[in-house]
């Protein structure tokens, strides 16, 4: 059966929700750069819910969810297969006491594989289109950096600026992902929906080594042009490691970095910045 638009901006809400109240809230209430995706009394109506009140109270938890109230909200959101299973697990992530009997408590490895069948499914993709999707979406991190702060949001010419990228490219761009519901648009200004996303989320296994590996390339040719700039920087070294703590050195390096980001970005600012590492045994 063809997946409905509507259908669609539900599924990637799921995707990108940090729990279950997060993807009710972000379906029924919005933010403040999207708009709710139904309405409470339109949802009950599909879901053959009677009282009109309760998805409001199970959305802002002044009402427990029920094993009932679970099958309704999964017939009313239309959720089958891969998405069934993970909402489900969402709730009861959320609800431990709506797991059956002896049932084990959803670890987090569990979790992602349901997420990962659920990105796989999305699209109908297999890995093997990852690189034609790949290309598609390659500026799509440059021009989310250049809208600015949910708050705020920027215009076109924004966008063009702080991107080095030109209007036709931006539009489009910006097209796609008002489609994919990551943005929105108001009084001719784009939102981001969210300060971070991870674009890779529906491209399948395999997606992030592709998209890293030609976003090196870019580098490599960024560095034939500048590299003697002032603006870039290229770093290189060497160093004796044991090899049982390499992985303990990634998890402090990313966090290191994501600190670094976090604390040097600026909604407001004139570029954007391209920031590629990679470190390995030799």
């Amino acid at each position: 059966m063809k997946r409905t638009d509507s259908q669609t901006k539900l599924l990637r809400a799921l995707l990108v929700a940090e729990d279950f109240h997060h993807f009710l809230r972000l379906v029924f209430i919005g933010t403040d750069s999207s708009e709710p995706l139904t309405t409470y009394a339109d949802f009950a109506r599909r879901a053959g819910i009677k009282s009109r009140s309760y998805p409001r109270e199970v959305t802002l938890k002044t009402r427990a969810l029920s094993l009932r109230g679970l099958d309704q909200f999964i017939s009313g959101f239309r959720f089958s297969g891969n998405a069934r299973e993970y909402f489900r697990a969402l709730a009861k992530r959320d609800y431990p006491k709506l797991c059956n009997p002896g049932e084990a408590e959803l670890d987090p490895e569990v979790m992602d594989q349901l997420k990962g069948k659920l990105k796989k499914s999305l699209e109908g993709k297999s890995v093997q289109s990852t690189n034609t999707s790949l290309y598609r979406i390659l500026d799509w991190p440059t021009i989310y950096a250049a809208l600015g702060s949910t708050e705020e949001g920027s215009t076109t010419n924004d966008i063009a600026r702080r991107s080095r990228l030109d209007h036709k490219t931006c539009l489009r761009i910006l097209n796609q992902m008002q489609e994919f519901g990551y943005i929105a648009l108001k009084e001719n200004r784009y939102f981001p929906t969210a300060n971070h996303l991870n674009f890779l989320e529906t491209e399948g296994e395999g997606s992030f080594k592709s998209f890293f590996i030609a976003n090196l390339l870019r580098a490599q040719s960024q560095a034939k042009k500048d590299f003697l700039s002032k603006d870039a920087i290229y770093f290189c070294s060497h160093f004796s490691v044991h090899k049982q703590d390499l992985s303990n050195f990634s998890v402090e390096l990313r966090q290191l970095l994501l600190k670094y980001v976090e604390g040097t970005e600026s909604a407001d600012g004139d570029r954007i910045a391209s920031l590629v590492l990679a470190m390995n045994l030799v």
